[in-house]
């Protein structure tokens, strides 16, 4: 009898990057919660459906407060799942370049359904077939070079043929490495 493992899923993959983004969205809610309440209650004042003297009656500052509190809570909750989205396939995406760097180049990234940066991911996949495609190219050229220098029947024109063609290879793959 197998258990199945539930895998706890983690909802702060780039802490930093979601709560600076949720942290904006939660500024936007309270800046539109107050100029809600602003627009809401200043023709009630102009219009003197409400008076008060220096300060809002308690039952409306307290309506007002719990709208905030509400909002903030609404915009955290909002801000975490939609930046997950992005944070997520962020954080693979670094994961999966740092496995190229390393130089484990047959990678597949994969993502969840309904993540946001679907065209990078599918752009590092098609990164890592070029190069595993490249280095299979090289390395089939590599073997042939092999072949025919184990060959016991190699004249001086065949070793210089096959240098040349060691050093057309070498040259190729420098100008791979080198920056332009």
């Amino acid at each position: 009898m197998t258990q199945r493992v539930n895998a706890k899923k983690i909802w702060l993959v780039n802490r930093d990057f979601q709560l600076r983004y949720t942290g904006a969205g939660l500024v936007a809610g309270f800046i539109s919660t107050a100029i809600t309440a602003i627009l809401l209650l200043f023709p009630l004042f102009q219009f003197k459906i409400i008076t008060v003297g220096f300060f809002l009656p308690w039952p409306i500052f307290a309506c007002i407060f719990v709208a905030a509190i509400i909002n903030a809570v609404f915009q955290m909750l909002f801000g975490i799942v939609l930046t997950h989205k992005v944070a997520g396939p962020m954080f693979s995406l670094i994961k999966y370049l740092r496995l190229i760097e390393t130089g484990k180049w047959k990678i597949e990234m994969r993502q969840r359904e309904g993540d946001d940066l679907q065209i990078i991911v599918r752009h590092v996949n098609e990164l890592s077939e070029g190069l595993v495609s490249t280095v299979k190219q090289d390395l089939e050229q590599l073997e042939q070079i092999k072949a025919q220098l184990m060959a016991p029947t190699n004249e001086i024109g065949e070793r210089d043929f096959l240098i040349a063609g060691v050093e057309r290879l070498m040259t190729k793959m420098s100008q791979r490495i080198e920056s332009k």
